[in-house]
Parts: C-alpha cells; sequence; structure tokens
C-alpha cells in the first residue's frame, strides 16, 4: 500500500465494493504507515525526521458512510524493534539560522520591570512603549502593565556600548559579524555574560538585576537597580590603552515585534547634568552612576567632537549614539584586567540612595544574587540528564517564570506578563501556563498569586470577546450571556480577549490543587469554581441550535463565535477543546472530592466532548479532501466550522489547529482525527504561484512559505516547529502517540531554533525578533519534566520518553523532589560504563500512592533486559522496555 497508490491496490477495490466506511479503510492504511515508521516493513527505508511519509501513501476512496470509533486509550507497550534515528540537540542546531536580534531579560521576582539585554551587549529600560505596530498597522500607545507608569518622569533609557578610540559599535544591525557572544551565568541564571575581542584587549560584561533591599519584591513598587560591569583583559606582554564608551541612547525607546530604533516616533526629551560619579535631572534624581574601579577614569561628554566622529567606524549620527556618552579610558598593565562599573535604576532613584548602593562592591552584589537563585534552584524539583542543554533550559525557564510574575504597583493584582516587552498587557491563557510550569518546580506560592488574582477578578464576560483586530469581517456570533462566570478578564491589564482562557485558568487551577495537596485552598474557592463551570454550561446553550429541517447546527454545542486568537474569530476547535480541558478537570477534582454536584458536570463534560467530536466531523465531511498527485486525495481536518477550504486554510494550524483536540484531551493522540490531521501536516497544501519570495533576511527564510515547497507542495512548518512556541500541541500529540523521534525532533527544534543560540535559553515568539515569550519557555519546560515525570490517570509514568542516549554506557538520569498529583517523585538511572547494566535507585514520598507504577528503559538499539530485580528480588522482564514496579520500590536493576 505504501509503495504504490492504494486506489490500485486489490484488497482495497474489495473493501471498497463491500461498503466499508471511510474510517475502516484508513484505519488499514494508517496501520500500515504505523509498521513503516517502526521499521517493521523489511526493504523500506528507515523513516527520517522531516521525511514524508503520507505524499502519496495514504490515498482515501469516496467517502462513504462515516463514524467516529470509540477511542481506545494509549498503550505504553514497547514490541521490540530497531529504533528509528532519534534527532538531537546537534541536529537541531544545523537546522535553523541564528536569530539575528535575541534579547535577554533581566529582573527579580515579583517585580514588574524588566531590563532587556540587547545581542550586542546593548541595555534597555523603558516603561513607556509607544510605536507604530507594524502588524497591526496603528499606534501602540503605553497600555497594560506600562500604562501603571504614568506620571513618572519619562525616563526610558536605552544604553549602547563602543569601543576603542574608533568607537566601534559591535553587531549593531543585528549579531551576524558573530563578535559579541552572550549566555547566562552557569547557563541558566538571570546574569548574562558577555564577551568580545578589540584592539588586542579581551571585554566581557556581567549584567543582572537587584533590589535596593531583598530579594524578591512584594509590592511592585520596590526600586529595582541593574549591575553593569565591564572588564578589559590584557593577554599581551604590553601594556594596552582601553576604552569603554557607555552612549546614552536618545530616550525615546521602542521593542516589540522588531527591536529598532523608531526614527519617525515622537520624542520626549529629558535634561540631565553630569555630576561625577551620578547622571542627574533636573531636580537631583540619579539617572545612573559609573565607576571607575582600580584605576582609569571616567568623563561625560555632551557631544562627540567632528574629529571623533569622523575616526568613528561606526555611524554614530544615524545610530543616535552621538551625544551623551559617558567614556571609559584606562591603560592595561600586561597580563592584568581593569573594570568599570554602571548602576543603573530603572526610573530616576534619589541620589542619595544610589550613592549608598554604589558603596556595596559588586562582587558582593553578584554574589548575592547568585546566592539567591541557587537556593531558589536548590529547593526547587531538580533534573539532570546527560544533556546540558536540557539541564539549563529546565531551570533557565524557571527563572523565567518568576521574572514575568509580578505585583502591578497601583492597581494590586499578581500578574505573569507573557514577555517584558510590548507584552505589557495579559493574555491569562498564557499566565496559565506560566503558573502551572513554577508548580512544577515547586514554586507554588508565585503560581497561587497567578490564580488567585484571576478568582478575585471573576465576572461576566466583556464584549471585547467579539472584537478583531485587522480588516476581517466579524461573522455574526450567538453572544455570550451575562452570567458571572467568567475567569480571564481582569480589566485595565487584558490583552486581546480569547474565549478559552477561561478553559486554561480552571485546568491550571486543577493542577496546582492535584500538585500542592491543597484541597483546603480549593476548597476555599468552590463557589467560584462552580459558577466558572455553569458559566460554560451557559454558553454551550447558545450554540445548541437547529436549522429549520430539525438538524444540529454545525457548531452545536460549542462556545459561542468569538476570539480564538489575535485575529482569529469563529467557532475554533482549538478554543473549545482548551475549554473543555478546563471544565474536565475541574470535574476530576469534584469527583474526587465526591461533591454532590460532581455527576451532573461529568454528564455535562461529555456532552460537551461529544458536540465538540461532532462538530469536527462535520466541519471535515464538508470540506474538500486535499488532491495529492494523479486522483489521490487525503481529507483536510478544518481548525474551525468557518474554515473549510484547506487552500486558504490560516498558517497557525499547527498551533492553533486541531491537533489540540488530542493535546486537550476530547480525542485519544491515536483517534482517527489526528491521523488524519498528521497527514494533511506531512503532505501539505498545494502551493500556491501567489505566495510571495521570500525577504532576503537569513530568519525568515526559515518559515517564508516559498521556501518549504517540495514536488508543487507547501509542508507548512519543517522540523515539526510551531512557529509561536507557546502552543506545542504537534509535541505533545507526539510524545503521546509513543513517537518519539518525531517528538524529540519537535522538542529539540523548539530548543534550537526558540533559544535565540546555543547559550541563551530564551524561547522566542517568532524569529523576527520577539523576545521571549514566556508559554514557550513554560511549555518546554513542561515537556522536558514529562519526559521523566508523568502522570497518566492513576499511573505513574518514570523515563517515559527520553532519548535512548540518556542510557548509553556511563550515563546517568536523575530527578529530584519533582511535585506529582501523588506527591514528591526521586529517581536516578546509572548505566554502568563497564557492563550491560542499569541500576536506579528510587525515592517516593507519596501523599497518595499511584494505583501503578511503569518505568521505561530506553537504551540504545532498543536492547530488551534479560535479567530484572526490583528491590533485591528477581523478576521476571515484561518482554518490553516498561518495568512494572511496586509502590515501595527502592532499588532496581536490569542486567541486558
Amino acid at each position: 500500500m505504501l509503495g504504490r497508490r492504494h486506489a490500485e491496490s486489490k484488497h482495497a477495490v474489495r473493501r471498497k465494493k463491500a461498503g466499508h466506511s471511510f474510517s475502516e479503510q484508513h484505519f488499514f492504511a494508517l496501520r500500515r504507515r504505523e509498521a513503516y515508521n517502526r521499521g517493521l516493513l523489511h526493504g523500506l527505508p528507515e523513516r527520517r525526521p522531516g521525511f514524508n511519509c503520507y505524499s502519496e501513501k495514504i490515498i482515501v476512496m469516496k467517502k462513504t458512510s462515516r463514524r467516529t470509533p470509540s477511542p481506545a486509550k494509549p498503550s505504553t507497550a514497547s514490541p521490540a524493534r530497531s529504533p528509528r534515528h532519534e534527532p538531537s540537540f546537534e541536529d537541531a542546531q544545523g537546522w535553523w539560522n541564528k536569530m539575528l536580534l535575541p534579547v535577554t531579560f533581566l529582573g527579580v521576582p515579583g517585580s514588574p520591570r524588566n531590563p532587556a539585554v540587547l545581542w550586542n551587549a546593548g541595555l534597555i529600560f523603558s516603561a513607556q512603549l509607544r510605536r507604530f505596530h507594524p502588524f497591526w498597522r496603528h499606534w501602540a500607545f503605553p497600555a497594560g502593565h506600562a500604562a501603571e507608569f504614568a506620571g513618572y518622569e519619562p525616563d526610558g533609557i536605552q544604553l549602547e556600548f563602543s569601543f576603542g578610540d574608533t568607537w566601534h559599535l559591535p553587531d549593531r544591525p543585528n549579531n551576524t559579524a558573530g563578535e559579541v557572544h552572550q549566555e547566562l551565568m552557569d547557563g541558566r541564571m538571570p546574569i548574562v555574560n558577555t564577551r568580545l575581542k578589540h584592539a588586542g584587549l579581551d571585554w566581557s560584561a556581567t549584567m543582572f538585576s537587584r533590589l535596593v533591599n531583598g530579594d524578591t519584591a512584594e509590592s511592585g513598587n520596590e526600586p529595582l537597580l541593574t549591575e553593569v560591569r565591564w572588564t578589559a583583559t590584557n593577554p599581551t606582554d604590553a601594556p594596552i590603552k582601553a576604552q569603554c564608551a557607555c552612549h546614552l541612547h536618545e530616550p525615546h525607546i521602542s521593542l516589540g515585534y522588531t527591536i529598532e530604533w523608531q526614527a519617525g516616533a515622537p520624542r520626549r526629551f529629558c535634561p540631565i547634568v553630569w555630576q561625577a560619579p551620578m547622571l542627574l535631572n533636573e531636580v537631583g534624581k540619579a539617572r545612573l552612576a559609573i565607576l571607575a574601579e582600580r584605576g582609569g577614569d571616567v568623563s561625560f561628554q555632551g557631544a562627540l567632537t567632528e574629529e571623533q566622529v569622523k575616526r568613528a567606524d561606526s555611524k554614530l549620527a544615524e545610530q543616535g549614539v552621538d551625544k551623551d556618552s559617558l567614556i571609559f579610558r584606562v591603560e592595561v598593565p600586561p597580563r592584568e584586567s581593569r573594570s568599570v562599573r554602571l548602576l543603573i535604576p530603572f526610573f530616576y532613584l534619589d541620589a542619595g540612595t544610589l550613592l549608598r548602593e554604589l558603596a556595596t562592591p559588586f562582587d558582593q552584589a553578584l554574589f548575592a544574587a547568585r546566592r539567591y537563585w541557587e537556593g531558589v534552584y536548590a529547593k526547587a524539583g531538580q533534573l539532570r540528564s546527560p544533556e546540558p542543554i536540557v539541564n539549563d533550559s529546565f531551570d533557565a525557564y524557571l527563572y523565567q517564570a518568576m521574572l514575568a510574575t509580578g505585583r502591578r504597583p497601583r492597581t494590586g493584582p499578581w500578574i505573569l506578563k507573557t514577555s517584558p516587552n510590548n507584552y505589557e498587557h495579559l493574555w491569562s491563557a498564557h499566565a496559565s501556563i506560566g503558573a502551572y510550569s513554577m508548580d512544577l518546580r515547586g514554586q507554588h506560592e508565585w503560581s497561587r498569586r497567578i490564580f488567585d488574582t484571576f478568582l478575585e477578578h471573576q465576572g461576566p464576560i466583556p464584549a471585547s470577546a467579539l472584537h478583531l483586530f485587522g480588516d476581517k469581517q466579524v461573522d455574526a456570533s450567538e453572544g455570550f450571556s451575562a452570567h458571572p462566570g467568567f475567569l480571564g478578564n481582569i480589566e485595565g491589564h487584558m490583552a486581546i480577549l480569547w474565549t478559552f482562557y477561561h478553559g486554561w485558568i480552571l485546568w491550571g487551577i486543577a493542577q496546582h490543587a492535584h500538585l500542592t495537596g491543597d484541597w483546603a485552598w480549593f476548597n476555599r474557592h468552590l463557589d467560584k469554581l462552580i459558577l466558572a463551570c455553569e458559566w460554560i454550561v451557559e454558553q454551550r446553550r447558545r450554540t445548541s441550535l437547529r436549522d429549520a429541517k430539525g438538524n444540529k447546527v454545525i457548531s452545536y454545542g460549542m462556545m459561542p463565535a468569538a476570539n480564538a486568537f489575535d485575529w482569529g474569530f469563529g467557532h475554533v476547535f482549538w478554543s473549545d477543546a482548551h475549554t473543555w480541558r478546563g471544565l474536565d478537570a475541574i470535574v476530576q477534582c469534584l469527583e474526587s472530592l465526591r461533591h454532590p454536584k460532581a455527576a451532573r458536570y461529568r454528564e455535562e463534560t461529555e456532552a460537551y466532548r461529544q458536540d465538540l467530536i461532532a462538530a469536527v466531523v462535520r466541519s471535515r465531511d464538508l470540506a474538500p479532501p486535499v488532491p495529492l498527485k494523479g486522483k489521490a486525495t487525503i481529507p483536510f481536518v478544518p481548525m474551525c466550522t468557518e474554515m473549510l477550504d484547506y487552500a486558504k486554510m490560516d498558517w497557525t494550524y499547527i498551533a492553533c489547529g486541531p491537533l489540540n483536540l488530542a493535546w486537550a484531551g476530547v480525542v485519544p493522540a491515536r483517534h482517527e482525527l489526528v491521523d488524519q490531521m498528521l497527514a494533511f501536516i506531512e503532505a501539505g497544501r498545494p502551493a500556491k504561484k501567489e505566495i510571495p519570495k521570500a525577504a532576503a533576511i537569513p530568519s525568515r527564510e526559515c518559515f517564508t512559505e516559498a521556501n518549504l515547497t517540495c514536488d508543487g507542495r507547501t509542508q507548512l512548518w519543517r522540523r515539526r516547529l510551531t512557529y509561536e512556541p507557546g502552543w506545542l500541541a504537534h509535541a505533545f500529540v507526539s510524545r503521546d502517540r509513543d513517537d518519539l523521534p518525531e517528538f524529540f525532533e519537535a522538542m529539540y527544534s523548539q530548543l534550537s531554533n526558540g533559544g535565540q543560540h546555543v547559550n541563551l535559553r530564551s524561547p522566542v515568539e517568532s524569529r523576527e525578533g520577539v523576545a521571549w515569550c514566556q508559554p514557550g519557555q513554560a511549555n518546554l519546560l513542561w515537556l522536558i519534566r514529562d519526559m521523566l515525570v508523568r502522570e497518566q490517570e492513576n499511573t505513574l509514568l518514570l523515563a517515559g520518553a527520553c532519548p535512548r542516549a540518556w542510557l548509553a554506557k556511563g550515563q546517568t538520569i536523575e530527578i529530584r523532589d519533582l511535585p506529582t498529583r501523588f506527591g514528591k517523585v526521586s529517581f536516578l538511572l546509572k548505566a554502568e560504563s563497564d557492563k550491560p547494566v542499569i541500576r536506579g535507585i528510587m525515592d517516593f514520598a507519596f501523599r497518595t500512592p499511584p494505583a501503578s507504577i511503569r518505568l521505561r528503559l530506553r537504551l540504545p538499539g532498543g536492547a530488551l533486559p534479560k535479567k530484572v530485580s526490583v528491590n533485591g528480588k528477581s523478576v521476571p522482564p515484561s518482554g518490553n522496555e516498561w518495568l512494572d514496579l511496586p509502590t515501595d520500590c527502592q532499588t532496581i536493576e536490569a542486567q541486558y
């Protein structure tokens, strides 16, 4: 079947004549495709990541009657087979071009302010964002969090650094020159180290943020300071004169989808005065302090001379850095170093306070910051794998969630920002995923503040749910009732309102209760959570309509049509999938508490699930099939009831499309609809001539559809990559299908592409330059955790999705105190270096033991154990990679 057209198969013709349904025909094709992927079909090539094994392979006959089969739960069994090549992080590094405009944010937990470190070591401090938005095509004024700062001095500031008497600005337009190398301290801390070479000197900078008092902010009004130290090291045997200039970019700052100077934006000037060692404004408040350490001097120059500008190898005037410069000069002795230190408050600060803080040595402040974060990581659940990128990312994503969490300084609620750039608004679903990621690491205090805020602001859904950016028409909606149970709207802070915020918040609250075991907290909010369930029930009634013939409308039982992503409006399946997921999660909690309304809501939940599946099936049946070569076709599963044409499919299909049905649990990962979605993604829609050619920008070439065509078809996004890493449905579905090579392809794509470049662990929303996006980090932390520890109903799965290389000889996997709904879990797996043996130590601190524990040992080559002992007693091997462990397991040994 996979070697020739299905239409030519005698068995296919026989099934067609016998009246077999589409589902049955497709079942045979999919089972054959699974065998192909597993390498069980002799003589067929091994499936490679990205290889299209669907096009021309799964051919759909004329549609007959269809039915949705009863879904079977995915099995954790893994028969012995020759494993496919598993993509690695090193593979993924070769798939993607380097990010041009990476940005890393600094800060402290609880503070709503975040300085930005640019790719060339420049710094931005701004709360007054105002710029022309190229995507929405209108002026974006300060809003959300930035609006809280209205009335402060216009003190947004950008700093750029140049080197030597040539006033060299390294990598100013982008980082393609490769002069600047940046990394997080220890690969994971919110401390940025920068290195470059110039004029025979090795320059390095360390940058981090701290408070005037304490490690974390509580009010949101605590003064935030940023420490910067530039050090020049002379590696030669002769003295070298060093110069580092800090240029104060003009005060109006722009930071958003692309980070660049917006020359046409209105400028607000704030006069400054140099009174060494500080810059002061007209009322005597300090903007920054600078101090030469161990020799040298610092001077202030209001404007560079004509000779200096002429000698510069950069266009200083065009870059806006030809004036207001602090210049550090020193002669560096042979084999020695000299440094200059800057201390920069986010807003103007009392001069006396800044001077007192300057008296604290830089090394002392750095030691305190490192000690604080080491304490955070020591108390959090920990993971150590053989891959440093995975270990570092697992910790870096925790700090990024904590830095994104802060209290609004004037209105008071705790907010987890989507990203501290133009995302000063709040996207509630993103905040819920970020809060969940902190729960996965045991930072429950921070996540609870986020969920408490949503519960405190419960109320009717606002009219903005029916508002749409752009020129697209908003179709008629059934509208929402004024029921007061909606979660996800915090007036004054809300961004574009997506209706599925409500479901993600409910799901996050349920996970918080499970992971903390704090059911007293859950019960305190029980009335509000019941109200939130009722809100879903009532809104579904508004779409439970029938046409003139008495037939159910296509969107029967879904949420009313509304925004489901920034410009997506309608009855969008991913929105309802995650709304259902939230309802289902709360109902599970009610059932565990034996709440009297649990049975009623379980019926509502199941009815909602069936209505949603039926809406997807009806939409699929109405959608024209996707043509392949010849007369072959495959079905198209749309992303909403309004978008039935595959040729006009929105580019968000992979992230915001129907794969979310499986991610949310509406259907299992091996459901027929999921098979069809994946077949379409692999085959791709026909390429259209009107697709524009890619702009000559390396980063964008990875994504422009014109560069993704093959044999007249557009392959959507390459390497399982989701354009916005906040929505990784493809990765989660691959994991649940136990298609681990595809799962690793998706995960490592996100780590590599979204990681800006190797040494900065900061996923971005897009390659055009949007700085790190919290749901992307949160979902990757979630994926990494689930690779090693995951709950599947009442079963605890250990090491269920680890790369085989992690258990090669001499390798070790260790987790410690990771929270689960059963309690904290710790284990260590060690592959002996001198013999084929895996030894394991288990340490479970269960509150409620799981019904079963399953450990997976994935060895290179797919080897299966010949002898197994648990707690020193021999047990028969299972015949596959999974071992069943007792809840009191302490040790295991597997011999191969």
